[in-house]
């Protein structure tokens, strides 16, 4: 039912999300074959687990450069510095599917970027976004008793922490100005304590560690 985190490399919470990710995105889209772009793609961790799960075409973008991915990861890759430069200045091609997966909260201007993947997206779309959730109930006795949530830490020298939270309220204002909907809103493992939900169990927003959202266009974009 549950884990230590340390004890099994199938129990760190990053690799558990991919997967709860990828479950959600194939829950709705099973026979999905079109191009994913995923932004903020680290190594390709999540891009690789895609592309083992029958996405056959996953491009990736980020900040470091092509020598910090791991084989067979991505189908191209470009480096771009998300606070800096906008993405559809970069990325010249249109997009069936955009992942977003805990990229978010280190950005200095967010909007920006939800506003740039609404403009690399299809008509018809999808737009699978996740963040750390800010306001389950582990956060809300960490804000009542600290003032602030345990995954929002003061940041060192030369790190690129969690700097932007996203309540749901905030995320839901974010979509409308970048002309996107909210879809669906999935499911998610508790992890706390050094401890982790066994692979499959999955919670909602009350006890989950991550938010899991999917967004589509509300129509075309205006011209």
């Amino acid at each position: 039912m549950i884990e230590r985190i340390k004890s099994s490399p199938n129990a760190f919470p990053q690799l558990r999300r991919h997967q709860d990710l990828v479950e959600f995105i194939r829950e709705e889209q099973p026979g999905f074959v079109g191009k994913v772009l995923d932004v903020g793609c680290g190594p390709g961790y999540l891009a690789k687990l895609m592309r083992e799960a029958g996405f056959p075409e996953v491009h990736g973008v980020d900040w470091g450069g092509p020598s910090s991915l791991i084989p067979n990861s991505v189908s191209s890759y470009q480096q771009v510095d998300l606070n800096e430069q906008r993405l559809e200045e970069v990325v010249a091609s249109k997009f069936d599917l955009i992942v977003c997966s805990d990229t978010l909260e280190h950005l200095e201007c967010p909007a920006k970027v939800i506003r740039s993947m609404r403009e690399l997206l299809t008509d018809t779309g999808s737009l699978y976004v996740t963040v750390p959730n800010c306001t389950n109930i582990f956060q809300r006795v960490s804000w009542l008793l600290t003032g602030n949530s345990y995954r929002y830490r003061t940041e060192r020298p030369g790190e690129f922490g969690h700097i932007s939270l996203f309540p749901s309220s905030v995320m839901q204002s974010l979509i409308n100005r970048a002309g996107l909907k909210q879809v669906r809103k999935g499911k998610g493992y508790i992890a706390a304590a050094g401890f982790i939900t066994s692979k499959g169990m999955k919670f909602s927003d009350f006890w989950s560690y991550s938010s899991y959202y999917h967004f589509k266009p509300v129509g075309p974009k205006p011209e």
